[in-house]
């Protein structure tokens, strides 16, 4: 991955689903092998769902997670661990939080 890509985390207005994916024009978006490389070690807390998306046509590739009402702790627990083993993979250099 290019030096200098960044990514960032947008934060559902439910509170309920967050999506890491590549920031538009920082690098390239990270393929679905690099993303698997990073996260090879993490394990989801209870009852948080994690997915990994690729789209073919513009070969882009981005985390989601979501977990039911009252688990937003364990949701915002799986998103740390999740942003720190992309960082210190080096799939991004930094991820940036964004509210959508």
């Amino acid at each position: 991955m290019a030096q200098g890509t960044r990514g960032y985390l947008s934060w559902a207005i439910n509170g309920l689903d967050v999506d890491i994916r590549a920031l538009p024009g920082s690098g390239p978006s990270p393929s679905v092998e690099q993303l698997k490389a990073a996260l090879k070690s993490f394990r989801a807390e209870d009852s948080v769902m994690a997915r990994l998306t690729e789209t073919l046509t513009d070969n882009e590739a981005w985390i989601t997670l979501s977990a039911p009402p009252g688990q937003q702790g364990k949701l915002l627990i799986s998103t740390g661990q999740i942003v720190d083993l992309l960082v210190q993979g080096g799939v991004y250099d930094e991820v940036l939080l964004a509210h959508v």
